[in-house]
């Protein structure tokens, strides 16, 4: 196992001892990375919905600006209708949950303030649904 993948496991052990986040919670994450355009789509519509400076934090290499569970409401919109109802979770507790875990996983995903590589962060996202399983 490499280090990239050993350093996603330890980080994944930690959101979940920290947050009280579900596994099936994990898997819509790592499933909505891996939809559309990846971490590339999410940057976009974050852009869109005015939260571009906060997602840039978390992909640079300075501090990560925190976001409200509100902002990720309007990051998300539908998306997260759908997510709450495929994990069984009110939608305000899933944006809750969502708003801990995002800036931490996606700085750890961009590694050195960049985006990654694309086989790279397919390979972390992969590991990402098997190990929430």
């Amino acid at each position: 196992m490499s280090t990239a993948q050993n350093s996603l496991n330890e980080l994944l052990e930690s959101f979940a001892a920290k947050c009280g986040a579900q596994p099936e919670s994990l898997r819509q994450v790592a499933g909505m990375l891996q939809s559309g355009d990846g971490l590339a789509g999410l940057v976009k519509q974050f852009q869109e919905r005015g939260l571009g400076d906060v997602i840039s934090s978390w992909i640079g290499s300075g501090p990560n600006q925190p976001i409200s569970p509100r902002e990720v409401e309007d990051a998300f919109g539908e998306k997260l209708h759908h997510m709450a109802a495929e994990t069984g979770e009110a939608k305000e507790q899933l944006s809750a949950k969502l708003s801990e875990l995002l800036p931490a996983l996606i700085d750890q995903l961009t590694p050195d303030g960049k985006m990654p590589e694309n086989s790279w962060l397919q390979q972390g996202l992969d590991m990402l649904r098997r190990s929430a399983k």
